[in-house]
């Protein structure tokens, strides 16, 4: 079905409803204003959740992802690949501000019962890129035909390691770190950690950047 994007939801997907004003769906990876062609892929009790299939018609806050990992619909240049690291990139920053503002104010509404909460603006970062100072990446083990281990978030949904060659939202020097450490486990046979078989050593890299330019890399590993 066709859906117009009214809004961001809480947990942050878009929400529109099926036309003629029925069920609320929940669009992952939706922006305000969009027309989308979308699949229900469940449905509950008052609300469904529903597939971006295609975007008709992209709202005024929808902009090109700046990470080429990031959601695509299906059909869009570059396919659609699957890391789940981010949600907001097709928003451009002033929407996500926006949309921030909106959601604690909705909240506020709903929840404390306050009719018409005093929220005020919400405060930009000064940086957009590049300003995770921590991250969490799990191994597993070699995809068939590569000697190197995955590293890099999950897939949507799923325990599935999108690896990653650069992520614009961390600082350069964790990238460093990642890249180096996989290189490393590859060179000195450190085996990543299988879930499945529930085996192998490294299961973890934790890496916390600090404002000098020094870094903290902890290992976490299964034995």
């Amino acid at each position: 079905m066709r859906i117009r994007v009214e809004k961001m939801a809480p947990e942050g997907q878009g929400l529109g409803r099926e036309p003629g004003g029925g069920r609320v769906l929940f669009i992952p990876y939706a922006a305000p204003g969009d027309l989308l062609r979308v699949s229900v892929e469940k449905v509950k009790k008052g609300y469904g959740e529903a597939r971006l299939l295609e975007v008709l018609e992209p709202g005024p806050r929808r902009v090109e992802p700046k990470c080429p990992l990031h959601f695509k619909a299906p059909g869009s240049p570059g396919g659609q690949p699957p890391c789940g690291g981010c949600d907001w990139q097709h928003l451009d920053y002033a929407g996500q501000l926006e949309a921030k503002e909106e959601l604690l104010r909705d909240c506020l509404r709903r929840i404390a019962k306050i009719p018409d909460p005093p929220v005020e603006r919400t405060v930009p970062s000064p940086a957009q890129w590049r300003y995770r100072n921590k991250v969490l990446i799990p191994f597993q083990p070699p995809s068939e035909g590569s000697d190197m281990p995955a590293a890099g978030f999950y897939a949507p949904a799923s325990h599935r390691v999108v690896g990653f060659e650069d992520c614009p939202v961390q600082t350069e020097l964790s990238v460093r770190i990642i890249r180096r450490v996989r290189e490393l486990s590859a060179r000195l046979g450190w085996s990543a950690y299988d879930e499945k078989r529930h085996q192998g050593w490294l299961r973890h890299l934790l890496v916390r950047c600090a404002a000098d330019g020094r870094a903290l890399a902890a290992f976490v590993t299964r034995t």
